[in-house]
């Protein structure tokens, strides 16, 4: 069992306060386990000014509260799974300009999962799964009298029911294969018969939406003293948009202290209830993606990696807004390309952690919304440089400290508008963001763990840059916060 409490705060109101509990037992075969969290904060303390030149202090009106309950029993081959969701914020930002008041969004997540692992002999293991879902995105029910200050009212249903079936299957010491099939059924429902008629109603002024999706997978793997070959592919066909074909190969060997991965995988994402209900038209799009990875053991305590990937995306699902009017389209292309090296250090002492990525858009990319005028290696939003230092030392058995730093360069985004109402995009300036923790375990007595840090240090101020060209200026993210954290631990 572990009981455990976190205060944050920000220079002149709280940051964040929160309670979690996870408790676990094992009794013979029989195994439980319960976590639940519960938790309030603040997205920031800072003024937002939207496109219009209008602003709106968040301290007090940029709140998030998260609830969430996860239980899990295991008996034998049976895994029952049962999860709880409920996210709550507060926001007077809309689509590009703000509202007069603040409204309520609610996102409720409600999930159980039942599989079973049949053993067949020391070879052969089946495992039926039944699984549920239904969430509530975006719930709005706050509706002004203001034609000015209109805020979007959203109330529907996702429900999605999954059945499937695996088998695992060891020919031999070398040779596996996993292959099944699964069958989905999708549906979204209005909850509110007021506003079927209206913008938020699905295709057609319906109150509902539903689709079926069936799908068989295969995959193979030998291992042999050349190298490790992965051959797979999954098959899906759609009631709404037909059939997909998605095969992957991988090849990987470790060589002594030298190891290498290469990975070819073709990969699609069919349109979801309100991709559909915002364009019927809608197409699936589909991912190449080609990786390459090579890593060497330096010592017994470090290691060094490298990762190479280029990913294509055509007939990409792209989200765009008109007014306060949600769509989608498809694009022709886009895609990426980059890098990812890493360095890890693990002595007794503690550990060290360096990262560095790299990306660039394609040179042929189409999707218009992403786009950085003065620069097509770049989309709007993201840092094409990112360095990450993540270490922890042992200053005592008992007593560490954790210092961590993310450096981003410099990214493009919207600032203001011009006199034809067209976004007007600059750079912002490059971030480093840094955290202190010092951790004390058994902290005056044996169980109860004590810790407290400080987040952005130097008062970097990130903001989170809209990522694709909807007018809404760059929003504050959290400021400098110190923090403190306690949890209690009863038992193994």
């Amino acid at each position: 069992l572990e009981v455990s409490g976190q205060y944050g705060q920000y220079s002149d109101t709280y940051g964040r306060r929160n309670l979690s509990l996870a408790y676990g037992k094992r009794l013979d075969k029989l195994s439980i386990s319960v976590g639940g969290f519960i938790g309030q904060a603040q997205l920031s303390n800072k003024t937002y000014t939207d496109i219009n030149g209008d602003a709106y202090n968040m301290k007090g009106q940029s709140e998030i509260r998260p609830l969430s309950v996860n239980v899990g029993i295991g008996y034998e081959g049976l895994s029952v799974r049962l999860f709880a969701e409920k996210y709550e914020n507060k926001t007077l930002d809309n689509y590009d300009a703000i509202t007069k008041y603040a409204t309520l969004q609610r996102f409720e997540t409600y999930a159980a999962n039942v599989k079973y692992d049949f053993g067949i002999g020391k070879s052969l293991i089946l495992t039926p799964q039944v699984s549920y879902l239904r969430q509530l995105p975006w719930n709005n029910k706050s509706v002004s009298t203001n034609e000015n200050d209109y805020s979007p009212y959203y109330d529907k249903t996702v429900d999605r029911i999954k059945a499937s079936l695996t088998t695992l299957y060891d020919y031999s010491k070398d040779l596996n294969f996993v292959f099944g099939g699964e069958f989905y059924r999708d549906k979204g429902v209005v909850n509110t018969s007021d506003i079927v008629s209206s913008d938020e109603s699905f295709v057609e002024k319906n109150d509902q939406l539903s689709y079926n999706n069936v799908a068989f997978f295969a995959q193979g793997t030998y291992n042999s003293s050349f190298a490790n070959f992965t051959l797979g592919a999954r098959y899906d066909y759609n009631s709404t948009f037909g059939g997909f074909f998605a095969p992957r190969v991988a090849v990987t060997k470790v060589i002594d202290r030298f190891h290498f991965k290469l990975l070819a995988d073709r990969a699609f994402r069919a349109p979801l209830v309100e991709n559909i209900s915002a364009n019927p038209d809608i197409k699936p799009e589909y991912a190449t993606v080609f990786e390459a990875e090579v890593g060497y053991q330096l010592s017994k305590s470090s290691f060094l990696s490298a990762n190479f990937f280029y990913q294509t995306i055509s007939d990409a699902i792209v989200y765009y807004t008109l007014g306060s009017q949600d769509n989608y389209t498809n694009a022709e292309k886009t895609g990426s390309r980059g890098m990812e090296l890493e360095y890890r250090l693990k002595e007794k002492w503690g550990y060290l952690n360096l990262g560095y990525s790299f990306y660039a858009t394609m040179s042929d990319d189409e999707v218009k919304y992403y786009a950085v005028p003065e620069n097509k290696n770049e989309h709007l939003g993201f840092a094409p440089h990112k360095v990450t230092i993540n270490s922890s030392f042992k200053i005592t058995e008992k007593l560490s400290i954790s210092p961590s730093v993310i450096l981003l360069s410099k990214r493009d985004g919207i600032y203001a508008k011009d006199a034809g109402g067209n976004s007007e995009m600059r750079e912002f300036k490059a971030l480093a963001l840094a955290n202190l923790y010092v951790l004390h375990r058994d902290f005056l007595t044996p169980g109860l763990d004590a810790g407290a840090g400080v987040y952005d240090i130097f008062g970097q101020n990130y903001t989170f840059i809209q990522p694709y060209d909807g007018q809404h200026l760059p929003l504050p993210g959290p400021p400098r916060e110190f923090v403190v954290r306690l949890a209690y631990h009863i038992g193994g």
